[in-house]
């Protein structure tokens, strides 16, 4: 494939708690606390809509390649506009990148695709990343169906209206899509795994996969290739509050893994900078004959589906 236009969209793109996370996952005042009959509390069930990994992450490793980064989000964050604020990352092409915020970008609505097309008018995109994403503490005993909805709309067509939105944005030949997804989805997975919870996140996530699927066929007769990346466990707050509300606010640093052991944890919890370099070496590295792949960030492996 011929080398991409240096220009990335990374939807979902307001959060990043980078190198302090650690420390918040293992504060005690920010531990969430169970009932008395120690279920989750009612507030604690609505999702939060935060991206999966720390897509903060991604616009700074982009920006130090050089690179034009469209960084789309609902509503700018502090760290969002620091970032932007950074010399080389003011709308002017440098050799430290470029950095554009546009708000607004709703993926769980169909107004992103309008909003998106507008910012991103004739800009030829290289890479598109499709990241944003919501989690919630969810089951199919207790069902709600509100919540699932909310899932299924933000995680399985979002990644579908950003790519129809910016379809005339991709070079043929040229561009590669990934869709962010999970383990999570996995239907080998989840059986292997004997875990139910998190229902609307699983589910919305399995159709986000086949998504991904149908989508790379149609992008491989324009020879541009997509794949669909598990990050793996990444210290962001969505992933600290789903763990907290999981566990009755326990920090995670038990042999179990979660946040505050992220050294040692057996679920595989690992840094924001290690899972955005994972996701950027995966689409260095993908090409046309590898379409709608499902791999692992950190280490390429291919996982089932």
């Amino acid at each position: 494939m011929a080398n991409p236009p240096q220009a990335a969209v990374v939807t979902g793109a307001n959060r990043g708690l980078g190198l302090e996370v650690r420390g918040a996952f293992n504060s005690p005042a920010k531990r969430l606390q169970r009932g008395a009959a120690g279920e989750v509390p009612t507030a604690l069930r609505p999702h939060k809509r935060d991206p999966i990994i720390c897509p903060l992450q991604l616009c700074r490793q982009l920006l130090s390649r050089g690179w034009l980064v469209l960084a789309a989000c609902r509503r700018s964050s502090e760290e969002l506009a620091a970032l932007q604020q950074q010399p080389g990352a003011r709308g002017s092409q440098t050799s430290a990148g470029s950095l554009r915020v546009i708000e607004g970008v709703d993926v769980g609505s169909d107004s992103c695709v309008a909003v998106l097309q507008a910012a991103a008018a004739g800009v030829p995109v290289g890479w598109l990343i499709c990241n944003a994403g919501v989690l919630s503490v969810d089951s199919v005993a207790e069902l709600d169906t509100d919540v699932m909805r909310q899932q299924f709309e933000v995680n399985a067509l979002g990644p579908l209206r950003v790519a129809h939105a910016l379809a005339a944005n991709l070079v043929q030949g040229q561009s590669k899509v990934a869709f962010v997804s999970s383990k999570m989805g996995s239907l080998t997975a989840t059986r292997e795994g004997g875990k139910n919870g998190s229902a609307g996140y699983r589910v919305s996530k399995a159709a986000a996969n086949m998504a991904g699927q149908l989508l790379a066929l149609d992008l491989r007769q324009q020879s541009i290739p997509l794949v669909l990346i598990h990050p793996g466990a990444v210290a962001t707050g969505m992933y600290q509050r789903y763990w907290e509300a999981a566990h009755g606010g326990g920090d995670g640093s038990s042999e179990q893994g979660g946040p505050g052991g992220m050294a040692v944890s057996a679920h595989g919890v690992i840094s924001t900078e290690a899972a955005a370099t994972g996701v950027l070496q995966r689409l260095d590295e993908l090409r046309l004959e590898q379409p709608g792949q499902f791999v692992q960030a950190t280490t390429g492996e291919v996982l089932p589906w």
